[in-house]
């Protein structure tokens, strides 16, 4: 039957509802259905949804077509999809609770269009629209885990690490109970990626190193070939280079070092300088920073050059002359043994010697401590010879003290100010 445009296709539905018997009801808006689909007319197909959700129409019938409606939306053209699509959604709002499986398979398709079109955030916002935790219907958990990871996945396109890890965290409460192992890999791949955007790197850097030792190859019914495992392993090298020093980023480091894959890395020199603590220099800090991700550099926690350079280091002063010493021998060139160990003694001499001066103001200042502990005692000595010192002691004021230097001091030459004197006696007063 072939529908005409704009109003024809009122009389067509009118006549169709006032059909009685409702087997012949059905098949004809069935074939209603598929002349708007066929014609690709979307005022035709809008005013279909509307009469669809509408009184006339009993809910047992409107179910069964638009569900119809809702799988033959794809053969549409995309702009035609994409306007019809949502002008139906917004028709279910009021009844979304009567079509709940007829608006989730809408929204599956039109993301789907909105993912070939490379709009990430827009398919992602309209998956998100799908009410998982409904009453109404019931859905298992390998459906909503895997709802929840192409979400997060579709956000990380995006960067949206903050949206992703929304949804990463409902599909956390799912996992354990999905027996699928190719929804449980998308499932640890994202995780993975939402720490590595978070710039969460040490924590990363293990989930991809965990991916990478992967031992079976095929999973449901999908092959996992060696250069997705070679990427794995890459990102976990990169991670926990941009990692920030400390014992854990050392043990990776060092697990990462022993793999005997990681030699077949492009990363492999720069792995081998960071584990070794040998020196980077700029263009091998360049070649890598041009290798990472947007979120790796274009940071404002994260300079990757001055975290190249520092981090193999814990900047202490007996690794700094380590470094120096290191850079000066590679520059010189090749010496031999007597001179290397030549080098290396005067190094370790010049930093062993004390200069002379140094040394006299070390001995002034012991004779210094020196004296005013033979004053404290003759102090105490004062003290214990009757009243009458006392009395003179505790009349005497400080301009006195201060103008009568023991003999002690001027002999051992005292550095010790004469304040300190003078707030000692008056202690002892």
């Amino acid at each position: 039957m072939k529908v005409a445009m704009g109003g024809d296709i009122e009389a067509a539905l009118q006549s169709a509802a006032a059909i009685a018997d409702q087997k012949q009801k059905v098949d004809q808006y069935k074939n209603l259905l598929s002349s708007i689909i066929a014609t690709n007319h979307v005022q035709n197909a809008k005013a279909f949804v509307e009469h669809m959700v509408s009184d006339e129409v009993p809910l047992v019938v409107s179910r069964q077509l638009l569900q119809i409606f809702s799988q033959e939306l794809s053969k549409l053209e995309p702009e035609a999809h994409k306007e019809i699509a949502q002008y139906a959604l917004a028709q279910f709002q009021p009844r979304v609770v009567s079509f709940e499986e007829q608006v989730s398979l809408i929204r599956e398709g039109l993301a789907e269009l909105y993912e070939n079109e490379e709009q990430w955030s827009k398919a992602a916002h309209i998956l998100s629209g799908i009410d998982l935790d409904s009453g109404i219907r019931m859905l298992d958990d390998t459906y909503k885990l895997g709802k929840c990871v192409k979400i997060a996945l579709l956000y990380l396109e995006d960067d949206d690490a903050i949206n992703a890890e929304t949804y990463i965290k409902k599909a956390s409460f799912l996992v354990n109970s999905c027996k699928d192992e190719a929804l449980i890999l998308q499932y640890k791949v994202c995780y993975a990626r939402i720490l590595d955007s978070k710039r969460k790197f040490l924590e990363a850097a293990l989930r991809y190193y965990e991916l990478s030792q992967l031992e079976k190859r095929e999973i449901g019914g999908r092959l996992v070939d060696e250069e997705e495992l070679q990427q794995a392993l890459t990102a976990a090298v990169t991670c926990t280079i941009l990692a920030a020093a400390g014992p854990q980023r050392s043990r990776v480091l060092a697990t990462l070092y022993k793999d005997e894959r990681c030699s077949k890395l492009k990363i492999y020199p720069i792995l081998q300088k960071v584990y070794l603590e040998r020196i980077l220099r700029k263009p091998e800090v360049d070649a890598f920073s041009e290798e990472l991700k947007p979120h790796q550099v274009n940071s404002n926690l994260i300079d990757v050059a001055k975290v190249l350079e520092l981090s193999p280091r814990d900047q202490s002063e007996e690794d700094v002359y380590a470094f120096l010493h290191e850079e000066a021998m590679q520059s010189a060139g090749p010496v031999t043994r007597a001179e290397r160990r030549r080098r290396a003694g005067e190094g370790s001499s010049s930093r062993a010697h004390i200069p002379e001066d140094e040394s006299e103001s070390e001995s002034e200042a012991s004779s210094g401590s020196e004296s005013l502990k033979e004053e404290e005692y003759e102090d105490e000595e004062s003290e214990e010879g009757g009243d009458e010192d006392e009395g003179h002691h505790t009349s005497a004021s400080d301009e006195d003290f201060a103008a009568e230097p023991t003999t002690r001091e001027a002999t051992a030459g005292s550095t010790a100010p004469p304040a300190s004197g003078r707030r000692l006696r008056r202690r002892r007063a």
